[in-house]
């Protein structure tokens, strides 16, 4: 049963380098590369004049309609007017006439400067709603490009190199039993 040597170095040849096709291909290095620019991608930083149009609607939003500079402003100037009128009033039968108007006056105006206020807390809390749509669609793009984006890249790196192993692999393998077949083709039975 001699074998022939030109199949058995042709093919032992062929399965060597499949083997060092399997080992010397390169891999690594390409995949450090990848690794390298994916850590490298651009990181995105939040407009700093949204959020901080943010938080000051926020805050506005969390006065106290008493307590704001309007309604206290209101307040001092019907105080003011309380004292003028009353102070208008010199003599007695105007004092007791004209006492009850005043305070009549000063308690519709207090009404009216809470409603004020509400009013303009509600303006407020509008603004806050257009804020916190801004807010919202930051908050979304960061999202995106610092967390979904640099996982989508990762997760379609390593299916690539999944890919390109398993293909690296698979041309090894065919190497290897190609040159057990070229050798195994250069076998000729002994004749009898």
């Amino acid at each position: 049963m001699p074998l022939d040597p030109i199949s058995t170095v042709a093919g032992g040849v062929q399965t060597l380098g499949g083997i060092f096709q399997t080992i010397f291909s390169g891999r690594k290095k390409a995949e450090r590369g990848l690794n390298e620019q994916i850590d490298k991608s651009p990181i995105y930083k939040q407009n700093q004049s949204i959020l901080d149009y943010y938080n000051t609607a926020l805050n506005r939003y969390k006065v106290s309609p008493t307590d704001s500079a309007m309604y206290k402003r209101q307040q001092q100037n019907i105080g003011r007017n309380q004292a003028t009128g009353i102070n208008a009033l010199q003599d007695r039968r105007s004092g007791q006439a004209g006492i009850s108007s005043i305070l009549r006056a000063a308690n519709d105006a207090s009404l009216n400067a809470e409603v004020s206020a509400e009013q303009q807390k509600n303006q407020r809390f509008n603004e806050l709603g257009g804020a916190t749509n801004m807010k919202v669609n930051e908050d979304d793009k960061a999202f995106q490009q610092n967390q979904v984006m640099p996982w989508e890249l990762r997760t379609n790196l390593a299916a690539q190199k999944l890919q390109g192993a398993v293909q690296r692999q698979n041309a090894g393998m065919q190497n290897i039993f190609g040159g057990i077949q070229t050798i195994g083709g250069g076998y000729t039975p002994k004749p009898k």
